[in-house]
């Protein structure tokens, strides 16, 4: 089920290294990221560095993936940029995590149905020349991070780089909303985004 859980967050450190998608050693992702003196509150296409006070994760947040000039020629409409960030989500789940997959399918199904649903309320109390059609809000919807590995503090760890596995992590309001699918594999996501989040997109 989803969880608003902090308990991965320490009072001393304040930071949060969390790799994501398909990675056989994260420690070597955290190495990597260490060695390229990579700034806090960065995201990228395999990891996050957050700190308490560090903005919600989005789609639209810089980082997790980018697109060349041509390539955005191309997805003129809403729709189809939308389906290349389903594409990329998908692929930092690995293809025999069929509930994991499963559940990012039902979610972003979610946000685009809400965004549908709701298309009058969001086109009159969030007008701006930044966006073009109602469908650009989408954008401001959480960023799931599939297959997270969450870098566990000093205080919770031996010493060692040890990181607590989870299926699906979001940050939200400077908490990390878990979401085990072995748990609940049948739980509807709007019903989890209505418990947890308290937030319609």
């Amino acid at each position: 089920m989803g969880i608003r859980n902090s308990s991965f967050l320490s009072p001393i450190d304040p930071a949060t290294f969390i790799v994501y998608g398909p990675t056989p050693d994260p420690s070597l992702v955290l190495s990597d990221a260490l060695n390229e003196d990579v700034e806090l509150n960065s995201l990228a296409n395999r990891f996050a560095w957050i700190s308490h006070e560090a903005p919600d994760l989005r789609l639209c947040s810089p980082g997790w993936f980018t697109l060349t000039f041509d390539e955005r020629l191309e997805f003129q409409a809403p729709e189809s940029l939308f389906l290349m960030c389903r594409e990329k989500i998908s692929q930092r789940a690995s293809k025999f995590s069929v509930l994991v997959r499963q559940f990012l399918d039902l979610y972003l199904d979610f946000v685009w149905s809400q965004v549908s649903e709701y298309q009058t309320e969001i086109s009159a109390a969030h007008a701006s020349p930044e966006m073009f059609t109602f469908r650009d809000w989408i954008y401001s919807a959480l960023l799931p991070l599939p297959e997270a590995k969450i870098f566990l503090p000093a205080e919770l760890g031996t010493g060692n780089y040890e990181f607590a596995e989870i299926d699906i992590v979001f940050w939200h309001k400077g908490e990390l909303i878990q979401y085990s699918a072995w748990s609940h594999p049948a739980l509807n996501p709007a019903k989890i985004i209505a418990d947890t989040i308290n937030k319609r997109f």
